[in-house]
Parts: C-alpha cells; sequence; structure tokens
C-alpha cells in the first residue's frame, strides 16, 4: 500500500514516501524527508499504514495528515473494547511472531477481569480515578489473576498514551498504583526431591512414561511440554546430548489435537547433556515403546491422532504417582526446581544453570528455581566461620565430624557407582547383540 522512493540523481537529496488515499484511490498521500532521515520516513510509513488499517476495520476514520495538524490527535469516539480487540491482534512474540496459542488465551482471561467495568468507555476519556475504582474493588478471581489482569491493563494503557504507531488517545498513563505480586507460592518453600522419593515417583508411573521423570530431573530440568515433544531425532545417543526444539501448541486458537509448537521462549531452544548413567534408560526405552523413524515421538500418545502426547495426560498420571511416592506436595515442575537447585549444589554455576533451564533473566532463576537445602546451607554457614573465628576445640572437633561425614559420602557414592558399573558389564555382556548400534559400539 505504500512505497519509499530515493530522489535525485547520484547522491540521494530526499525521501518521498507515499500510499494511495483511502477516501479516494485515485489520489495519493505523500511526504518528503531529507536525505538523512530514511529511518524516520519508514516510521512515518508504518504508522500511516497502522491508521489505514484502523480506517478500513471501521474503527477509526482516516483523515488526512494535514488535518491532523489542525484537529485533536483524541478520537473521543473509540471504545475501550474496540481498541482493546485491536491491541490484542497487533501482540507479537519476541522476534515478532504471532502469538502462541496458549498466551492468547491467558491474555484473554487477564482482560476478562477488567473488560466489564471499561467497556463502554470511550479510551480517551479513562482517568486515574476510574482505574483507582477498578483497583480497589472486590476481586474475587485470586490474588494472582488481579496481579495479570493488572500487568495487562498497565501494558494497554500505556500503549494508548505512548503508542508504537499512531497518535495518542490519552495524554499519560492513567494507571498510576502500584503493581505488587501476591504472596510467593509455599512451591518456592518446597526441599528439592531427594533420590528415594525420584526412585519411588520414577516407580509409581506408567511405564511407558517413567523416563520423563528421570528426563526432568536430569537433564535439561524439561518442562511437560517440551517432553511431549521430544522426537527420537532430538536424542543424540553418539555425543551424549538432547536438543529441546519445540513444546506442545493446540493451534492459533489453543484449540483442536496437540502439535509440535515453537519453544515458550527462544532461549528454551537449547542443547543439554545427558548423563552417561542415563544413556541405557533412554535406548530401553526407545527399544520398548518407539518406532525406529527419526521424527518418531519418544513419548507416543495412545489415542491422538497427532501422535503428540498432552502435558495434560502427563500431568495427571505424575499427580497419581506423587501421591504413591510420598510427595504429594510436588509438581512436574519441581523436577525442574529440583535439577536448578541441585546442578548449583554440585558445583554448576548460574550461568549454567541459566542455560540448563533456557532463561536469560539472573532474577528468574534465582527467585523461582532455586530451593534452599537447610543441611547444606548450615554447611556452608560453618566452613565460612572457620575463615574467620578463632579456631577452638569444639570448633575442629566439628569440623572433623563434617569432613568425615563427607568422605563416607564420597566413599558410599564410590560403592554405588563401582556395583552399577559392575551389574552394567554383567548386563551388556549378557545382551551385547540386543543393544541398539550407537550403544554398543
Amino acid at each position: 500500500m505504500s512505497s519509499l522512493k530515493k530522489v535525485g540523481s547520484g547522491r540521494v537529496t530526499v525521501w518521498l514516501g507515499g500510499y494511495p488515499n483511502p477516501l479516494d484511490h485515485g489520489r495519493r498521500v505523500g511526504r518528503q524527508f531529507g536525505p538523512e532521515y530514511r529511518t524516520e520516513a519508514h516510521a512515518w510509513l508504518e504508522q500511516e499504514h497502522y491508521l489505514v488499517v484502523l480506517h478500513k476495520k471501521g474503527i477509526r476514520d482516516w483523515q488526512h495528515p494535514r488535518e491532523r495538524n489542525t484537529k485533536p490527535a483524541e478520537d473521543k469516539g473509540i471504545l475501550f473494547e474496540d481498541y482493546l480487540r485491536e491491541w490484542l491482534s497487533h501482540r507479537k512474540r519476541n522476534g515478532n511472531s504471532d502469538l502462541r496459542g496458549s498466551t492468547k488465551r491467558n491474555l484473554k482471561a487477564d482482560i476478562s477481569h477488567f473488560l466489564p467495568y471499561f467497556k463502554g468507555k470511550p479510551v480517551a476519556g479513562i482517568t486515574t480515578a476510574e482505574v483507582r475504582a477498578w483497583y480497589e474493588a472486590d476481586h474475587s478471581e485470586g490474588p494472582w489473576a488481579f496481579y495479570g489482569a493488572c500487568q495487562v491493563l498497565h501494558s494497554v494503557l500505556q500503549e494508548a498514551s505512548n503508542p508504537t504507531y499512531g497518535p495518542p488517545l490519552l495524554d499519560s498513563n492513567p494507571f498510576v498504583l502500584p503493581i505488587r505480586e501476591p504472596a510467593p507460592s509455599k512451591r518456592r518453600e518446597q526441599e528439592p526431591i531427594t533420590r528415594e522419593q525420584a526412585g519411588r515417583l520414577a516407580r509409581a508411573m506408567p511405564a511407558r512414561t517413567r523416563l520423563s521423570i528421570w528426563l526432568g530431573l536430569l537433564v535439561g530440568g524439561l518442562r511437560t511440554g517440551e517432553v511431549c515433544t521430544l522426537q527420537i531425532r532430538d536424542i543424540d545417543l553418539d555425543h551424549r546430548l538432547l536438543h529441546a526444539r519445540h513444546s506442545v501448541c493446540r493451534g492459533p486458537d489453543d484449540v483442536g489435537p496437540c502439535r509440535l509448537g515453537s519453544t515458550k521462549t527462544l532461549p528454551s531452544m537449547r542443547i543439554v547433556p545427558i548423563p552417561s548413567g542415563h544413556i541405557q534408560a533412554i535406548c530401553d526405552h526407545i527399544d520398548r515403546y518407539c518406532v525406529d523413524e527419526p521424527e518418531a515421538m519418544l513419548f507416543p500418545a495412545v489415542r491422538s491422532t497427532s501422535g503428540v502426547m498432552s502435558p495434560t495426560t502427563l500431568g495427571q498420571q505424575s499427580r497419581k504417582a506423587r501421591v504413591k511416592a510420598g510427595r504429594p506436595d510436588i509438581t512436574f515442575h519441581s523436577l525442574r526446581a529440583t535439577h536448578a537447585t541441585m546442578l548449583m549444589i554440585e558445583g554448576g554455576t548460574l550461568r549454567e544453570a541459566m542455560d540448563e533451564l533456557g532463561h536469560t533473566s539472573e532474577k528468574i532463576a534465582v527467585r523461582h528455581y532455586q530451593r534452599i537445602v537447610p543441611k547444606h546451607r548450615i554447611q556452608v554457614v560453618e566452613n565460612l566461620s572457620y575463615a574467620y573465628l578463632p579456631v577452638s576445640d569444639t570448633s575442629l572437633t566439628s569440623q572433623i565430624e563434617q569432613l568425615r561425614e563427607q568422605r563416607d559420602r564420597l566413599d558410599q557414592k564410590i560403592l554405588e557407582l563401582e556395583q552399577i558399573q559392575t551389574m552394567q558389564r554383567e548386563e551388556a555382556i549378557k545382551t551385547r547383540g540386543r543393544l541398539p548400534r550407537t550403544l554398543a559400539t
């Protein structure tokens, strides 16, 4: 609908932007920019395109730029619900791709908490007093839903007061109230899952999905949606690497069968190491439950026509299993938090933990995925005190006892690993002919 060309021979003397007049297609609307204002010329065309789209959709009458210079920029006729619909249609993910269906669903849920109050009101007439009246009213949807609604309403009104394209509808954002995050979930106080609990949890899962517990706990802290979309080609046994490439989606409107979709965020697409001791379990799972094709699903759905397992199905299975395992308080996501916490306790850095989880924010990685292990914390504090406090006989005795405990734990771990190694070698001798080619070599 628009064009931008340079005018002048040899060097650029002027940039000329133009597009067909939507009220009279026989005429064009144009504007000239100096040779150094190419970026501004492109921005002007983008803004004009936005206004033409609003006109074609019947949301806002288009005006010639000359008329806009002599009339108020605010269009008093744009109702809040009409503006909200247009705002939602222009939301994009990072990289300017369309929003995931689940994200749209969550946005619409947040919008439903404030739309009834502002429906029928012109956007330009919304005041701080009206926002405050909604803010201070009763909110039966709960504190976290109210928190999400506040964030979305603030964003909508911020766009109306400082738009990416087009003139503003508000002089300033009337949402000036604090958006406070509710009290932390009790889940953040959970201790990491222990080895014994993880074993009970895995044994309580159906055999077809038992491997998912170990992937969530030991390999990249995978989310349920990432586990459900794993394919055979995502498992590199030669290099002991797992490629997290997809997450579950149900189409642009979040309906229909599960299918392969993009990951939650771009950094969530990652390559993570597989522990060597976990290779045999993965090979056994593939031999027993998977089709020998690169694009076959690692956890094929039993009933879905798409072959992609629903995260809801995996969630229901883990919910029953955690009750049997004696940890009804945990969720599948707790495996992810345990992975992050224990990775750092075992010597991993914050940067490594973030890469494992697919995060770019240190705040999210620490606040939401780091759990406190009381015993470890006490040990760290004790070690710190030895560096500063005078050494007494009592403190020396205590330190010696703690070091002996650490030595005993290491000796026990070495013994267990040697036993496992012996068992694996004996099993390999018996079944080497049945092992997958990659493992056998």
